[in-house]
C-alpha cells in the first residue's frame, strides 16, 4: 500500500493534497526540531500507518511505518531525525484510511 501515497499523482501544491477521511492531529504543532512528533488518531482503525512528511518543496523528508495499537497517541516522528525549521505537510495513510496536516518546525 506504500505504492499508493509515492506514486505518480502526488499533490504538487498544498491545494493539491487529497482530502482526510479521517481526524488526526498532530502535535506539538509548532515543534522544534528536538521534539518527538505525536498523532493522535481518532477514526484510524488499521494496524499500520505509513507516515510521510514532504517539504514545501515537494521533497521527501521523512517516512516511517508507525503500528497503530489504538490506545492513544502514536509518536510519528522521532527526535532524533531533527528536520531542519520551516514547513512541511504530514501525510498518513493506510489501507483505505488517509491523513493529512501541516507541521511547522521551528
Amino acid at each position: 500500500w506504500s505504492s499508493d501515497v509515492c506514486s505518480s499523482d502526488l499533490a504538487t501544491s498544498v491545494e493539491d493534497l487529497p482530502q482526510s477521511s479521517s481526524d488526526a492531529r498532530i502535535y506539538p504543532n509548532p515543534a522544534t526540531s528536538d521534539d518527538g512528533i505525536k498523532i493522535d488518531l481518532h477514526g484510524v482503525t488499521k494496524p499500520e500507518i505509513l507516515v510521510v512528511v514532504y517539504d514545501m518543496l515537494g521533497r521527501l523528508a521523512y517516512s516511517k511505518v508507525v503500528i497503530n495499537k489504538g490506545s492513544g497517541p502514536l509518536t510519528a516522528i522521532d527526535p532524533h531525525n531533527n528536520l531542519a525549521p520551516g514547513m512541511y505537510i504530514v501525510i498518513g495513510s493506510s489501507k483505505d484510511e488517509l491523513f493529512n496536516q501541516k507541521l511547522v518546525i521551528q
